[in-house]
């Protein structure tokens, strides 16, 4: 079968079981074996709450529909892409004016930044505010995703400039609870009243991964006082992580900025910050070289992502401009959130076996383009990583990448589809091993947003058992009572 004819039974079956017509197990007797359930495929779906708005603007409206992902496209991605699209009677978040698109979208556990791109001064403040409600709602409904980021071309944009005179961030947003007239009226009350009386904003701080290769986030609660929102984001930086677990200090304890950071303009009108700190931080820089990039794209990231329309910082010490011995200066010597994006990691939550028949949930940091099915497959076929002597391998000796001849989502299942030499490779398990390989499995994905069970074939076919002591005819619902109930 040519590839054409392939694709348009994959899209045929998709579209069956997106209406709900055809039973999962029809899919071992299609003859879709083997080489043809590849991996990402066109077989994906999801049902999900998309929140538009009324047709007046004024009320936001939850509507039930079928997504479609494309392969490797995260459920967030697609919901922010389905936003753009009109509903029967409903408008969209986004403006058709503004041509708002989906430039970026990062997500580290229930943490997602996402940056979009658009003609953004086209819309009035009540129309910018309405599309972050709607998108924060979107995906925090979507389960696993607490906080919210959003980034207009690169920088936060306020909706409080008309009321006040002072650009007041926005911060890491959570569920609107209220209805949209309420909320905008509490948010209008609010940034009346913060010049004089403060604010407490949600921060999302980078620091660094365990192993000091990339930055992670962490949210936090800041309270400010004053329109000098840098100091106090940099004194929280310098106490360091709550996760100590997961996450490294980004900054040493005791650095300190010594003047108000100030603001300045590239030669195009973009705005950036001038800070000036104390020489724990060259000093900090000095003793770790190979943690450079990583030391300045915390502090980079994690302003840019929250002061309003911050494009960049400047970072002396004492003063006096860095040394410019690295890469990432550009320009003016102002670093920007661009160069230190690709260090921004995502995190894998894998399911490893113990000795006492449980499973042990350990969180593994990765780029985020390393984030997909055949990446957390990776994760789990190494095993154990150093520091991890209380787990045990998942897969038997000899099992590799190759026994997996695709893992493709349909709908809120994902298909686990193995070689014949594969299974062979797993049969003869006792019942402890099989029932520990097989939820290590199911536990795993599931752990990922918009699946729900874990489908197990071999060569395309409904597979009844490895071992004989698991049943394997039935798409696997996640099992919680196996898994050792502290991350310690």
């Amino acid at each position: 079968m040519n590839k054409q004819g392939i694709f348009r039974r994959c899209l045929a079956l998709f579209l069956a079981l997106s209406a709900g017509l055809l039973p999962l197990q029809v899919l071992a007797q299609t003859q879709l074996a083997g080489a043809y359930l590849l991996d990402g495929g066109v077989l994906r779906s999801a049902g999900c709450v998309l929140y538009y708005l009324s047709a007046d603007g004024e009320k936001l409206v939850p509507v039930v529909r079928q997504v479609s992902l494309l392969p490797e496209e995260s459920v967030a991605e697609a919901l922010v892409k389905a936003l753009g699209e009109e509903s029967e009677g409903l408008l969209s978040p986004f403006p058709a004016e503004a041509k708002v698109c989906l430039s970026s979208l990062e997500q580290y556990g229930n943490i997602v930044t996402i940056n979009l791109s658009g003609d953004f001064s086209l819309l009035s403040n009540r129309e910018l505010f309405n599309l972050k409600v709607a998108v924060v709602n979107t995906l925090t409904e979507s389960g696993g995703i607490e906080y919210v980021n959003l980034l207009f071309n690169g920088v936060d944009l306020p909706t409080s400039d008309q009321l006040t005179g002072i650009s007041l961030p926005t911060g890491t947003l959570t569920r609107f609870t209220q209805d949209l007239s309420s909320a905008w009226s509490d948010h209008l009350n609010a940034s009346r009243t913060a010049a004089t009386t403060g604010f407490t904003r949600n921060v999302t701080l980078y620091f660094l991964s365990a192993d000091g290769t990339l930055l992670l986030p962490e949210v936090r609660s800041i309270g400010f006082t004053s329109d000098d929102f840098i100091t106090p984001i940099l004194e929280e930086l310098a106490r360091g992580p709550q996760d100590t677990q997961h996450l490294l200090r980004s900054l040493p304890s005791s650095l300190s900025p010594l003047d108000s950071p100030t603001y300045n303009f590239f030669s195009d009108g973009r705005r950036y910050a001038d800070i000036n700190l104390n020489y724990a931080f060259n000093s900090y820089l000095k003793q770790q070289p190979e943690l450079r990039s990583q030391i300045l794209g915390s502090v980079v990231c994690t302003l840019t992502t929250f002061i309003p329309n911050l494009e960049g910082v400047l970072i002396r010490v004492n003063r006096r401009y860095l040394e410019q011995d690295d890469s990432a200066y550009r320009q003016e010597r102002v670093y920007i959130r661009a160069q230190f994006e690709a260090l921004i990691g995502s995190a894998l939550t894998l399911y490893l076996p113990k000795e006492d028949g449980r499973l042990k949930a350990v969180q593994r940091s990765v780029q985020r383009n390393a984030a997909g099915l055949r990446d957390l497959l990776d994760q789990l076929i190494a095993g154990p990583a150093a520091g991890e002597e209380d787990v045990l391998p998942v897969f038997p000796e000899g099992f590799d990448q190759r026994h997996v001849l695709g893992l493709c989502v349909v709908g809120d299942t994902l298909l686990f589809n193995l070689s014949q030499e594969g299974v062979a490779l797993l049969a003869g398990l006792d019942s402890q091993a099989e029932t520990q390989l097989v939820y290590s499995i199911v536990n795993s994905y599931t752990s990922l947003t918009g699946i729900r069970r874990v489908q197990f074939l071999q060569e395309g076919n409904s597979l009844e058992t490895f071992s004989g002591w698991i049943g394997l005819q039935e798409p696997l619902l996640r099992n919680p009572a196996l898994v050792q109930q502290t991350l310690n």
